[in-house]
Parts: C-alpha cells; structure tokens; sequence
C-alpha cells in the first residue's frame, strides 16, 4: 500500500469508519468475466469443442487467463483426451449389445455357474522388446531438478506371435506360433487341440462334464470350412439347452459344435465386445 493510500484510510478512520472493504464503484466493472462474454466463450467451444485458450482469447479479444476462467470456472469444463474404444457402434449395435447384456444376466439367475464355463482366447503379437509410453516412464523430480529426457524409440521388429485362452480361473493354455508360420485355418485347429488337451488336464471338472464353452472372434482363421468340418472328430451329442446356451451367450448367430461346444459368431460386426460385455456385466452379476 502506498503511502498516499495509508493516509487517505487513516483519515476515513479517523472520521469513524469501520468498514475496511472499498466502497463500490459506478460503472461498468473492471472485469471481461461479465454475462456476455461467458455467452461468447460458450457458443465458441460449443461449436468447435478443439478450440484452444489462446483461439479464442484472440477471437474475441480478451485475455487469455480470463478465457481460461471463463471455461474452467463458469462454464466448468476441462479438456479431455478422446477415449480409444474398439470400434464407433452404432445405434442398432449398441442396443444389441444391450439385449445381450440383459440376456446374460438373464441366464445367470437359472446358471449361476455360466461364466465359469466360459473358456476365452485370443492371438497377440510379443515383441523381443517393447518401448515404455511416456505415461509408463513418469518420475517425479523437485522444481530445481531438471526435466528428465528420453530417446524415441520404436517397437522391436523382432516379434512372435502368441495364441492365449484363458477362464474366470485363469491361463487353461498358451503357445507360440513359430517363425514364418501363418495363421490358417488349419494351424488353427491344430491349437484347437493343443488346447482341449490343457482342458482335460486342467480343468477336469469341465471336461468330464462336457460343461465348457469356448468363445473367440470370427476371425477367417476361425471360421474357416476345416473348423466346421470338425464335428465327426468329437463325441457327444448337441441338445437344445447347448443351442440355448450359445444363443443367450453369444447371439442368435452362435454354432456349437459338438464335444467342445465351440459357438462361432457370424456377426462380422460383433467381433470381441460382446465378450468383453460378458466378463465385465456377466461376472460382476454372477459373483
């Protein structure tokens, strides 16, 4: 405070002010935060919601912290990364998605030991190495101690390809699918049964039940003639409750076949979430 406003207060107390705030001013407030401006800024990122600070600071004239207020304050918003999802779903396919959802937890109440018959699985490749986000290689650093630096690196080009099916338990069978292999329908199959070999070793209960159900993508691999034909290379018999059961499950498109009760999707554009749907809604309703 400056000496000419220590007396000009020393004199407002000397004449019996207790007041210590300022008396409120005439005019227009010396603030672009007014009504107008709030209404400017929406309409701006309402209409282009990539906008930054400083694109609109210099649209509409006005400073860029009072922008950043206005956004963050008034209209109480913050700027979000976009959320990496599979795939854009429709309208159509998110209620289909819904339907299942519901049918599942339908068939929950009747079968509360579904999801623990559910065998799962899926190819990935494996790199010889894999370069850490730069998410992954935060560290923290006091505000004297220099930003750390890192070298951009890319992915090892030295990879292999990894088959994985797994349950609510855990990893039933794993294997790797050798250098220069394609994948075929025919490798397929064989993994097929390298993996009801781990079933009946693994899961003893399930196998000598017959009770398991595999589930995986409609990738060609998966689909292919060779795995339909595959029916007289299993014993047992198709009943409609094992009908039922893959058409709750997977959709009204669902095959099994018999003696592993496969069901493969048609539904090309249905490929993983209807599983993921499964684990995530299924198992939090059926624990």
């Amino acid at each position: 405070m400056s000496g000419t406003c220590a007396f000009a207060w020393h004199k407002r107390f000397k004449e019996g002010r207790e007041k210590v705030e300022d008396d409120p001013g005439s005019g227009r407030p010396l603030t672009s935060r007014m009504v107008d401006n709030i209404e400017r800024v929406k309409q701006m990122v309402h209409a282009d919601r990539q906008l930054t600070v400083q694109m609109i600071a210099e649209e509409l004239s006005i400073n860029k912290d009072t922008v950043w207020s206005i956004i963050t304050e008034n209209l109480e918003m913050r700027k979000v990364c976009a959320k990496i999802v599979p795939k854009l779903l429709s309208e159509d396919q998110k209620q289909q998605r819904v339907t299942v959802c519901q049918d599942i937890i339908e068939r929950l109440e009747d079968d509360t030991d579904l999801l623990r018959r559910v065998i799962t699985g899926d190819e990935l490749w494996i790199f010889e190495y894999d370069p850490e986000t730069k998410l992954q290689s935060r560290q923290w650093k006091s505000l004297s101690s220099p930003r750390p630096k890192k070298a951009r690196m890319s992915k090892s080009k030295v990879k292999v390809m990894l088959f994985a099916f797994f349950d609510i338990k855990g990893i039933v069978h794993f294997e790797f699918l050798l250098e220069g292999q394609t994948v075929n329908q025919y490798v397929y199959k064989e993994i097929l049964w390298h993996l009801m070999r781990s079933v009946r070793d693994k899961r003893r209960d399930l196998w000598d039940n017959n009770a398991w159900v595999l589930h995986h993508d409609n990738a060609p691999a998966h689909s292919g003639l060779s795995i339909h034909s595959t029916d007289s290379l299993y014993s047992g018999k198709i009943t409609p409750t094992d009908y039922h059961s893959a058409t709750h499950l997977f959709g009204s498109d669902a095959v099994e076949r018999p003696g592993y009760n496969c069901p493969i999707s048609g539904d090309k554009t249905l490929p993983n979430l209807r599983s993921e749907s499964c684990w995530t809604n299924s198992r939090r309703d059926g624990n």
